[in-house]
C-alpha cells in the first residue's frame, strides 16, 4: 500500500518514499545541517518540511539510503541527472550509466550520493529525479513501495576514493549505533519537526523541543512515525 502525504501549501497527495536522507552544509558531505526520514515523490524534499527552518546557510551536498526490494527479477538501469556530481549505488557498486542485474523480492541498499558543486543550489538537492528501466522496456518512475528504511544506515560499503572520507569530520560525522542520526546531535540534543531531524540548540520552529537518545532510538522510530 501506497503511503499518502498531505504536506505544503498546495495539499496534493504526495508519495512517501521512506529513506534517510542526510544534507550538509559543506560541499563534500561534510558540516552536517538536518536529517529527513522519508523523501516525497521519490528522493525530494517537500517544501512544507522545512517550513520554518532556520538553516544556518545554504546546503550543498546529501546523500540518501534505502533499502530497494524489486518487484521483477531482471536488467536494471537507473537514471537521474547527467551531472558529474550525483552517483548512485546498490550494494557499494556504482550505477552510474551501469547495469545491474537484481532478483524480484531480494533487499539491496540503494543510495544516492551528490558533493563536490561548490555552486550547486539548495533547491536541486531537495528534487533528486531517480527513474529506472527494467530489462531495457520504457522508463519508469521509482516506486515509493519498493523502498524501506533500513535497519542499519551505513555508508562504510559505498567504494572509497569515489565518495569524501571522513578525514577531520569523524566526530561530527560518527553514528555509532547506525541509527542515522549522529552521536553528537544524540548526545548534546535534537529536535524534530515534520519529520526533519535539526541539531539542537535550533531556531528552526516554536513547537521544536529538545531530544536525546541513548543511541537505541534510532531515525527509523523517530522520523517515520508521527510525533
Amino acid at each position: 500500500m501506497k503511503e499518502i502525504s498531505r504536506t505544503g501549501d498546495n495539499q496534493q497527495d504526495q508519495q512517501v518514499l521512506k529513506s534517510v536522507g542526510q544534507f550538509f552544509y559543506g560541499e563534500n558531505l561534510d558540516e552536517p545541517a538536518f536529517v529527513s526520514g522519508h523523501g516525497i515523490n521519490g528522493f525530494k524534499i517537500d517544501p512544507g518540511q522545512l517550513k520554518g527552518a532556520d538553516l544556518k546557510k545554504k546546503v550543498k551536498s546529501a546523500r540518501w539510503i534505502a533499502d530497494f526490494t524489486p518487484k521483477q527479477t531482471g536488467l536494471y538501469t537507473f537514471i537521474t541527472g547527467s551531472n558529474p556530481y550525483t552517483h548512485m549505488f546498490v550494494d557499494g557498486k556504482e550505477l552510474k550509466d551501469n547495469e545491474i542485474t537484481l532478483t524480484e523480492g531480494e533487499h539491496y541498499s540503494f543510495v544516492i550520493v551528490y558533493f563536490g558543486n561548490p555552486e550547486v543550489e539548495q533547491e536541486d538537492l531537495f528534487q533528486f529525479e531517480v527513474k529506472y528501466t527494467c530489462n531495457k522496456q520504457e522508463t519508469q518512475e521509482i516506486a515509493a513501495e519498493d523502498f524501506s528504511i533500513p535497519k542499519k544506515v551505513s555508508f562504510d560499503s559505498l567504494p572509497p576514493g569515489i565518495v569524501p572520507g571522513t578525514e577531520g569530520n569523524e566526530e561530527k560525522l560518527k553514528d555509532t549505533d547506525e541509527d542515522g542520526i549522529y552521536d553528537e546531535w544524540e548526545i548534546n540534543g535534537y529536535t524534530v519537526v515534520n519529520h526533519v531531524v535539526y541539531p539542537w540548540p535550533d531556531n528552526t520552529t516554536e513547537e521544536g523541543k529538545k531530544r536525546k537518545s541513548n543511541t537505541k532510538k534510532g531515525i527509523q522510530k523517530i522520523c517515520v512515525q508521527s510525533l
